[in-house]
């Protein structure tokens, strides 16, 4: 999917979805994925942390705890989670646009094997 110029976006998605809000949430997730795992966070990842971010509903009912199980949070979910391929199919281009900003500005690292540093400021 190619974005539309930004003459054309609504204002909404300008404001929610432009490169540095997405850039700036790749980079708080990479950042708390290195904090908890003690190695920089795979950049596949931002496929799927994006939308789990910014989707209101699936933000708010992911698990408060480290320890918990994906596989338990899934099935509790499943009302949420049912339409999450698609929100990551729909933000693939915005993810893209948001890591391109990221790595740009300095905020954000390729380190070895691909992995993502994030530098928060």
């Amino acid at each position: 999917m190619e974005l539309p110029n930004w003459d054309n976006r609504s204002w909404v998605t300008a404001g929610i979805l432009n490169p540095a809000v997405v850039g700036a949430t790749i980079v708080a997730t990479a950042h708390m994925y290195e904090e908890q795992s003690q190695e920089p966070m795979p950049w596949e990842l931002i496929y799927l942390s994006v939308p789990m971010v910014l989707h209101k509903d699936t933000r708010e009912s992911l698990p408060t705890r480290i320890d918990s199980h994906a596989a338990k949070w899934i099935s509790d979910t499943a009302a949420i989670q049912s339409s999450f391929a698609q929100r990551v199919s729909s933000m693939a281009a915005y993810t893209r646009e948001g890591l391109r900003y990221a790595l740009r500005s300095g905020a954000l690292k390729l380190v070895e094997d691909g992995r993502l540093h994030g530098v928060p400021s």
